[in-house]
């Protein structure tokens, strides 16, 4: 078996009194695709911040490319190959398309760059036809590809993209995951986490986080996958008032 691109092991994140995250483990390969399911506040973004190195971990151990990552500083980690997507849609409003997608990377080879354009602009043409806009008055879709888009020209060998979907129309998301699709055909693993089950419609291993903790392990091909997601997260729904839906 091949050895994980990213790994981590035993991950541990307090913040105050309350555990973010508590024993997290995952590997990730190359170009592989990881699927990262749960509920608001279960921990999946703080683990994305621990692996971009925002936010330390109080135990635990991470290695990327077989080095070790915890402790890095985040630009060290970006220009070793590992590129955050965050949640948010927080683009440069007043600068272009083009010049929010070159905004980044310049440690990057010059004609390597222009092959990451490229490569971006297949993934999502509609930035060609935006590409002299005003991020800023882009719709909240075209947001989203130029987020990816301008994550990819990082040239990662990791991707980790947090809530792509949120707040998107059915139509627009299929749209977004069909290029996440086709980032793995590049050669990017990608660490793809939401709560939209619509998300299954990818090709991957499938995990769900509960309150700091994975509790869940299957594969998007795997028949009746999604109803035992649709269980997981019943079982780790709330509990409301007696007599009442949780």
């Amino acid at each position: 078996m091949a050895k994980p691109l990213l790994e981590a092991t035993d991950l541990g994140v307090r913040y105050g009194q309350a555990t973010a995250l508590d024993g997290v483990g995952l590997s990730l390969g190359p170009g592989e695709r990881v699927i990262m399911l749960g509920r608001n506040g279960a921990g999946k973004t703080t683990l994305l911040n621990v692996l971009s190195g925002i936010v330390p971990a109080a135990r635990g151990t991470v290695t990327f490319a077989g080095e070790p990552l915890l402790g890095r500083p985040a630009h060290a980690i970006v220009r070793g190959g590992l590129a955050h997507v965050c949640e948010g849609r927080r683009v440069f409003p007043t600068m272009s398309v083009r010049d929010n997608l070159f905004s980044g990377g310049g440690w990057i080879a010059r004609h390597r760059r222009a092959e990451l354009h490229d490569q971006a602009m297949d993934l999502f043409p509609r930035l060609r036809e935006r590409y002299r806009q005003a991020a800023g008055t882009l719709s909240g879709g075209e947001r989203q590809m130029l987020l990816i888009a301008r994550g990819l020209m990082l040239d990662p060998k990791v991707l980790l993209l947090d809530e792509a979907s949120q707040g998107l129309a059915p139509v627009v998301v299929d749209e977004v995951l069909a290029a996440v699709e086709r980032i793995s055909e590049l050669g990017v693993a990608a660490l793809v986490v939401e709560q939209n089950t619509r998300v299954l419609g990818l090709s991957g291993r499938v995990i769900i986080m509960s309150t700091g903790r994975l509790i869940f392990s299957g594969h998007s091909g795997d028949p009746g996958i999604l109803d035992q997601v649709r269980q997981a997260y019943l079982d780790d729904a709330p509990a409301g008032p007696a007599g009442a839906a949780s």
